[in-house]
């Protein structure tokens, strides 16, 4: 996790592409509904009047060749809307010391069918990735958070898309804590965004001059 961005260099016969979601591939839930809200400007994460909020954002990786090695995979997600966040200390927040937000990676193989989904089958898909958790003071309108996928998370993605895998879904989550506390990032669509959308920026190297089987 850092605030700091530097954009890959390409290594000798790779690429480094930027892949933002599509329309219609991000949105939130909250639990007392039945379906998600696709194409919101909000990424709603957390808990707000009795209700639980996620939110989820798919990424089309069909551009990254099949076997090719992947260098440098780095996830942004920019701040938009921080008028519900309680930070510990406060009056408010008193209750959320122990409020974290987990940024998770789910293979295709598991990823719900989002226009289909409501807030329990999005949470209950299985992650293969929690990226480093996120705190009250590191949200805010504006901010972005940048995740350097480690080796190990890495080596998960390569090995999805050499067994055919073409996208991944990232879904973001508040975990702990017990009072009201909410965060939204941007999903790059509708009215209110700022035109922040995720990104997943990947280097990868030269892809093998035969595709590997599957």
């Amino acid at each position: 996790l850092s605030d700091r961005f530097a954009t890959p260099t390409p290594i000798a016969g790779g690429k480094v592409v930027t892949v933002k979601p599509n329309a219609g591939d991000a949105g939130w839930w909250s639990s007392d509904e039945q379906r998600g809200h696709l194409g919101d400007s909000f990424l709603y994460a957390g808990r707000y009047a009795g209700q639980e909020f996620l939110s989820a954002v798919g990424f089309d990786l069909a551009r990254i060749p099949r076997g090719a090695a992947l260098n440098e995979v780095i996830l942004r997600l920019n701040g938009l809307k921080a008028d519900r966040l309680s930070v510990p200390g406060d009056v408010q927040g008193a209750g959320n010391a122990e409020t974290i937000w987990l940024v998770q990676l789910v293979g295709e193989a598991n990823a719900p069918d989002l226009p289909r989904s409501n807030y329990l089958t999005a949470l209950s898909a299985p992650a293969a990735v929690t990226l480093p958790p996120l705190h009250a003071d590191h949200l805010a309108a504006g901010n972005t958070n940048t995740f350097e996928l480690d080796d190990a998370s890495r080596s998960w993605l390569e090995t999805e898309l050499l067994n055919g895998a073409t996208s991944v879904l990232v879904r973001l989550i508040a975990s702990g804590g017990t009072g009201d506390t909410m965060f939204a990032w941007d999903s790059g669509q509708g009215p209110e965004s700022a035109g922040g959308s995720p990104e997943l920026i990947v280097s990868y190297g030269p892809p093998p001059p035969t595709p590997p089987p599957l």
